[in-house]
């Protein structure tokens, strides 16, 4: 099965879930199927890894491997169905930083949704996942950079798309009606074809979220 028609199942999976969980009821109450928006931004670190790679350059090889902490920023907009269902899109770009300044960067984006449950009156608990399309960057100095100044010899830069997977487990903890502080931690799942300088790894999240009605 290719990735467009995983896409396209995934999301049929999505809207049906929403149709169906979207007209419980809650304490005899129908609830509204559409009950707003809810967006923000998140900051996120974790510890990523890649396979080995190798450069070459005039017969010389260059063995290396991406291993260590991320750093990023992105967010996402909601709309919430029912009493479970959330869907929308996000974006983030996490980076990684390595020998010499070099650099391996990723940003990712698509369509997320999730299933909340309520934990007494403060507290929701998400599964959620992200399918989408990616783009990774990565920037490999050889030689130790002297000055702003001086051209360096030797640079390679790659760059490729990817479809990408991101299930996610989260929490949030409501501030007031508006606001929430939400915990998050994924994994991203390379479901093209991987290349060996792709780094993935565990992400933890935290952000600001706001509930427009």
């Amino acid at each position: 099965m290719t990735t467009q028609r995983i896409f396209t199942v995934l999301f049929i999976l999505i809207i049906g879930l929403s149709t169906s969980f979207g007209t419980e009821r809650r304490d005899s109450t129908s609830l509204p199927i559409f009950r707003g928006i809810l967006s923000g931004m998140y900051l996120h670190t974790g510890y990523v890894g890649s396979r080995p790679f190798t450069f070459t350059h005039n017969g010389t090889e260059y063995k290396g491997r991406l291993q260590g902490a991320v750093y990023g920023i992105g967010g996402h907009a909601k709309a919430l169905f029912g009493k479970h269902i959330r869907i929308g899109g996000e974006a983030y770009i996490s980076n990684h930083r390595y020998e010499n300044h070099s650099k391996a960067s990723i940003m990712w984006g698509g369509l997320v949704a999730d299933y909340a449950w309520a934990l007494g009156r403060k507290f929701n608990i998400m599964l959620g996942n992200t399918i989408g399309r990616g783009h990774f960057v990565h920037t490999k100095i050889f030689a130790p950079v002297t000055s702003d100044y001086n051209a360096d010899e030797v640079v390679a830069v790659r760059r490729y798309g990817f479809w990408c997977d991101v299930p996610y487990i989260a929490c949030e903890y409501i501030l007031s009606d508006r606001a929430r502080l939400t915990f998050r931690t994924d994994y991203m799942l390379n479901i093209s074809r991987r290349e060996n300088d792709f780094f993935t790894g565990i992400r933890f999240y935290v952000g600001v979220t706001f509930h427009s009605h």
